[in-house]
Formats: C-alpha cells, sequence, structure tokens
C-alpha cells in the first residue's frame, strides 16, 4: 500500500467536522488545553498510520480515531480512518432492559 494513498486519506478526512462535535461534547485531550486543534488532530492520525506501518498493527485507536489496515475480498490491502464519538459494548447493557 502506497504511502501516498494513506496521505490522501489523512488529508482528505473531515476535521473540522471533528472538531465541530469535539467542541460541543467539550472533548479534550490530556496533553491539549480545550479542544484538539486541527493540526493536533492530524498529527495524531499520522501517528497512529506510523504505527501500523512500523509496527505491523492492523488497528490502532486514541483520542477518539481508529486507523485500520484491512484486506478485502481480493486480498487487496486499504485503510480506514474514522472518529468514534460513542459506543456501546455487551458488558455495559442493563440486562433489566433487555427484552430478549
Amino acid at each position: 500500500m502506497s504511502s501516498a494513498l494513506i496521505g490522501q486519506l489523512i488529508e482528505q478526512f473531515p476535521y473540522e467536522k471533528v472538531n465541530r462535535v469535539m467542541h460541543e461534547l467539550k472533548w479534550t485531550w490530556y496533553d491539549e488545553p480545550g479542544t484538539p486543534s486541527i493540526p493536533a488532530m492530524r498529527a495524531l492520525v499520522k501517528g497512529l498510520f506510523r504505527s501500523i506501518e512500523e509496527d505491523g498493527c492492523t488497528e490502532v485507536l486514541c483520542g477518539g480515531f481508529r486507523a485500520r489496515k484491512l484486506t478485502d475480498e481480493e486480498g487487496q490491502g486499504y485503510y480506514t480512518l474514522e472518529f468514534i464519538a460513542v459506543g456501546l459494548s455487551t458488558d455495559e447493557l442493563n440486562p433489566e432492559e433487555f427484552n430478549g
């Protein structure tokens, strides 16, 4: 996979939308005063993809961002970048509210 494609993914990601969500949620990082800046987000994301490339990881998460290296049905590799603001796992479910 070309580092140029990773660069395009990093550059085309909608950081402005993420910034608005972070601002609305009063999201902070431990080392950033206030809402993280867009340059700080880009730097973090570059580090996530660097970890994937250098350490052989397939998924790295930090600061609400998830970078992944995946393989399609034809065996071609590709990358994804997501910002995850909300999640739920089965161990967080309230059994009293379960109807199934």
